[in-house]
């Protein structure tokens, strides 16, 4: 996997970086090897970070909305401005940054050898502190301060006491977190003020632990949203190739079993095929077997005179198995009559089926009716015209 850097570039373009895996080992001067991932961090003067009101539902449009619903805030035409939100309420984080800025920077990696990943501004990643009190950062020869309400300064160290007057009357946080990185002065401090100091040996990984839960949104979003990586690229070669193999193999199974099917059906042709012509010995050429027997069996049946048995009982079976006062004996068809055997608790059930069966437009008689015990047996006969 990658290293992972946090590096920020100096009023000079010079890079100060702090390794994501090691962050006790300190900030480095100078490029990192190329290859790394890049969190870039922009300065607090160069980003406008504010909350705006959810002006659309969809993401795409929020995207395109969101330049003009904070336009009157804005000194640069917003055609030259970036736009970058995070949140999911209302309002929503907002962070706007000069595009050509951004553009160069990303530029500038990209010329060392560098991907970014993300880009944050400093106020995004300053450390949260109790509600009501606001936070002094001394990092150098500048200073950052966040209000109690959310808002961030960035300055000279210098000009410290004029920006804590800003936050004088009913602006004022009811207390002030201290953090001084490094050997950063305290002048322009009451002793008061100093006496609070909290030293920290690096502000970038003060920053750093932030990334998890950043306060502000990922600046790389947009037309600015990270690239593919070229060594990204042969792993999803390898799993385009896996898949189209994956593909492959589904029609090869699908091809054999086909395969499989169709031999299953033809031995199955031929198994009728050898019963058709062992039933029908005068038979020289089969076509369908089930059908060619079909209809030499109907042959022989209207050749004799009589109905189509199958079609008969078809007829009659819901009837007869509608009921459970009867019970079904034996079938025997001959002469193109259909015999039904029966057992009924009484002669009058056995009556009232036969009445039943000539509803159908059948002509049905009762041929016999013998009492015996647990009831009456009886013989339907059928024919397929009425009596």
């Amino acid at each position: 996997m990658p290293q992972r850097v946090l590096l920020q570039l100096d009023p000079q373009g010079e890079p100060n970086w702090l390794d994501l895996a090691r962050p006790e080992a300190g900030e480095h001067r100078g490029w990192p090897t190329p290859g790394c991932e890049v969190v870039l961090l922009l300065p607090t003067e160069t980003v406008l970070s504010t909350r705006a009101a959810r002006v659309a539902r969809s993401e795409g449009l929020l995207r395109q909305a969101l330049p003009f619903a904070v336009e009157e805030r804005l000194a640069t035409p917003v055609e030259q401005l970036h736009f970058a939100f995070s949140g999911s309420g209302d309002p929503i984080e907002l962070a706007v940054v000069d595009a050509q800025y951004l553009r160069d920077a990303l530029a500038t990696l990209e010329a060392k050898g560098l991907a970014a990943v993300a880009a944050y501004s400093e106020a995004s990643l300053l450390p949260a502190v109790e509600t009501g009190r606001g936070l002094i950062l001394l990092c150098g020869e500048r200073v950052l301060l966040r209000g109690a309400e959310g808002g961030v300064l960035a300055e000279r160290m210098a000009l410290l006491p004029q920006l804590l007057e800003l936050f004088a009357g009913a602006a004022a946080p009811r207390a002030w977190t201290l953090l001084r990185c490094s050997d950063a002065p305290l002048d322009g401090l009451t002793a008061a003020l100093a006496l609070q100091a909290q030293s920290v040996s690096s502000r970038l990984a003060l920053l750093a632990r932030q990334l998890a839960s950043p306060g502000g949104p990922n600046l790389l979003q947009g037309a600015f949203a990270p690239r593919l990586r070229g060594d990204a690229l042969p792993w999803l070669k390898r799993a385009a190739a896996v898949a189209g193999f994956a593909v492959l193999l589904a029609f090869a199974q699908a091809l054999v079993e086909r395969q499989q099917l169709a031999a299953r059906l033809e031995s199955q042709r031929v198994e009728m095929a050898d019963l058709l012509r062992e039933a029908l010995p005068g038979t020289t050429t089969v076509v369908d077997p089930r059908a060619q027997l079909e209809i030499e069996y109907t042959r022989l049946l209207r050749g004799a005179g009589g109905d189509d048995a199958l079609a008969l009982l078809a007829r009659v079976a819901p009837s007869v198995a509608g009921s459970s006062r009867y019970t079904l004996e034996s079938i025997d068809y001959r002469s193109g009559a259909l015999e039904l055997t029966l057992r009924a608790p009484d002669v009058a059930t056995l009556d009232g089926l036969r009445e039943a069966l000539s509803g159908l437009g059948l002509a049905a008689e009762l041929t016999s009716a013998t009492p015996g015990q647990g009831g009456v047996e009886g013989r339907i006969s059928l024919r397929g015209g009425r009596a």
